[in-house]
C-alpha cells in the first residue's frame, strides 16, 4: 500500500477542509482519551491504508471529579471542530453496587447533554475495541509504548482506531460522521 503525502498535521478538520478527525474517549473513575486526524484520501480510498497515514495522534488521561473530567471531555471536542467522536458504550456484566460501577454511564450522559443534540457522539463496545485492536497490534503499528503506565488511554487508543476501521469499510457510516468525503 501506499502513503499519501501528509498535510499539515496542525490544520484542524471542519468538515470540508483539513484532515478528517476523530476522537474517542474511554470514560470512567479515569477517563481515557484519543485523538487521530488521517489523510482524507486514506479514507476515500482502498488503495492507501488508515494505519500508514496517521497526520495526528495524541492520547491521555482525564482524572478528577465526573464533572472535571466531562469539562475536560467537551473542552477537546472543542478543540477539534467537525470530529467524530466516539465512546465506549457501557455494559453491566457484574452484579456489583459501588458507586463508581456506573460512572461511564453518568460521563457519557453528562458528554452528550453537554455537547447537545447536533454533536452525535457515537457508541463502541469495548469488545469490539479489544478484539480489534490488541496489545500486539498496537505493538505492531508503534503506538503501545505511546500508552505505555496510562491503560485508559490505551483503551481509548484501541477505540480510536477500531472506529477508523469502521468508518473506512462502512460507507454509510463514512457519509454519516465525514458526509464531505463520501462521493
Amino acid at each position: 500500500m501506499s502513503k499519501v503525502k501528509r498535510g499539515r498535521p496542525d490544520v484542524l478538520y471542519d468538515g470540508s477542509s483539513g484532515d478528517p478527525t476523530v476522537i474517542s474517549f474511554d470514560p470512567g473513575g479515569v477517563t481515557g482519551w484519543a485523538v487521530s486526524s488521517v489523510h482524507p484520501l486514506a479514507v476515500r480510498d482502498s488503495k492507501y491504508k488508515i494505519m500508514e497515514n496517521i497526520t495526528h495522534f495524541a492520547c491521555g488521561q482525564f482524572m478528577g471529579s465526573e464533572f472535571d473530567q466531562v469539562d475536560q471531555m467537551i473542552d477537546l471536542v472543542k478543540r477539534w471542530p467537525g470530529a467524530a467522536k466516539v465512546t465506549e458504550q457501557f455494559i453491566l456484566l457484574q452484579n456489583n453496587t459501588s458507586e463508581s460501577l456506573l460512572s461511564p454511564v453518568r460521563i457519557n450522559a453528562a458528554l452528550r447533554y453537554g455537547l447537545g443534540r447536533k454533536n452525535r457522539v457515537m457508541n463502541q463496545t469495548a469488545a469490539l475495541a479489544k478484539t480489534t485492536m490488541t496489545d500486539a497490534r498496537l505493538d505492531d503499528i508503534g503506538y503501545l509504548e505511546q500508552t505505555r503506565g496510562k491503560p485508559h488511554a490505551r483503551d481509548a487508543t484501541r477505540h480510536n482506531f477500531t472506529f477508523w476501521r469502521r468508518v473506512k469499510m462502512n460507507r454509510a457510516l463514512c457519509r454519516e460522521v465525514f458526509p464531505s468525503l463520501v462521493r
